[in-house]
């Protein structure tokens, strides 16, 4: 909102300075700078905006996390692994920051960490799903295909659709027919016990008509 108000970025990299100048510890000031910034590219004075905001406030996680996104896209993985970290040790109950370990540890190759970081990820049920299918795909990239089958499961039991981004996944081509053929089959048994369901209401709902409940008034 404060950006459509100043309709000019730098009007607003302005306002947010002196806002710092007079109130150094303003942390929503810092974040909303730092995200100036970036949308300019100037990563460089983002990170400081940061690092000077995490100086008055050292409990903050969010502006760990934020500086953290930061220095991965940057390619900065040492830093943004530090900055993920001291989120997790501040609130070890951010399972997006485990998320994004996890990723580093998966582009450094190191596959055992990877997974440990990933499964605390899936703690979260909102990020369970990604967080499933990324230990799947570092199963198959240490050519552990049954274990790949079996995180990749359960990432498309959290969300259908995961079925649909391994088909376009070259890495997963060993295991599709195989996936596709238990996802069939967990279809096939919904649709059953669904209509089992309701067979079995229909029954009860035809029993109660036949109950003689005229007891009940005298």
């Amino acid at each position: 909102a404060i950006f459509n108000d100043m309709n000019k970025k730098k009007d607003a990299q302005i306002m947010l300075d002196n806002a710092l100048r007079i109130k150094p510890d303003y942390t929503k000031a810092s974040k909303l700078l730092a995200e100036v910034l970036c949308t300019d590219n100037k990563f460089d004075e983002a990170i400081n905006v940061y690092k000077e905001a995490i100086k008055y406030d050292p409990e903050n996680y969010d502006l760990f996390y934020n500086l953290g996104v930061i220095h991965t896209e940057l390619r900065d993985f040492n830093e943004a692994m530090d900055c993920y970290k001291s989120v997790v040790k501040i609130n070890p109950e951010f399972y997006e920051a485990y998320f994004s370990i996890g990723q580093i540890y998966l582009l450094k190759g190191e596959f055992d960490n990877a997974i440990e970081y990933f499964e605390q990820a899936t703690f979260d049920k909102e990020i369970s799903g990604r967080a499933y299918y990324q230990i799947a795909k570092v199963q198959m990239l240490k050519e552990n295909e049954i274990e790949a089958v079996e995180y990749m499961q359960k990432a498309i039991d959290v969300d259908p659709t995961y079925l649909y981004k391994a088909e376009k996944e070259p890495l997963f081509e060993n295991i599709l027919e195989y996936l596709a053929g238990v996802q069939m089959v967990s279809s096939a048994q919904m649709k059953l016990e669904q209509e089992i369901d309701e067979k079995v209401k229909e029954k009860f709902e035809r029993d109660l008509e036949k109950v003689n409940f005229n007891y009940l008034d005298k």
